[in-house]
């Protein structure tokens, strides 16, 4: 089964494939752990891949589906540093391969990383404010 479910309004996790974006973004896909709700299940634990990572969203793969409009907590490592998402997903796409693409607007971020000779990491935490970064 293929298709989108999205609510109204633009993307902030990216255009779809083929498109032009001109966000900034890094792409993956980086490893990721996720957690969240799901359609009818409750709480669950998923490995997936954070596909990209924007201004003000992010796209992750996951295994199974989600809805839109369920909070998904996504932690994946980017080079030495890890990020931790949460986000309220917007849309969903789902593959060929049988798995989902979920796009996710960013409500709070936070990066950690262990400097050297460090034993608890070092947060940093950002709250976007409404209308994103430039407005």
């Amino acid at each position: 089964m293929t298709g989108t479910t999205e609510i109204e309004g633009r993307n902030p996790a990216g255009p779809p494939a083929g498109e032009a974006c001109d966000e900034p973004r890094i792409y993956g896909p980086y490893p990721a752990r996720v957690r969240g709700t799901g359609a009818g299940v409750g709480r669950f634990k998923a490995d997936a891949a954070l596909e990209s990572l924007g201004v003000d969203g992010f796209r992750v793969r996951l295994g199974r589906r989600v809805e839109p409009g369920e909070r998904l907590s996504v932690s994946a490592r980017i080079n030495r540093a890890v990020v931790s998402l949460c986000g309220t997903v917007i849309s969903v796409s789902a593959l060929a391969d049988g798995a989902f693409d979920a796009d996710a607007v960013i409500i709070r971020y936070r990066f950690v990383h262990r400097p050297a000779g460090h034993d608890r990491p070092a947060p940093h935490t950002y709250e976007p404010t409404p209308g994103g970064l430039l407005s």
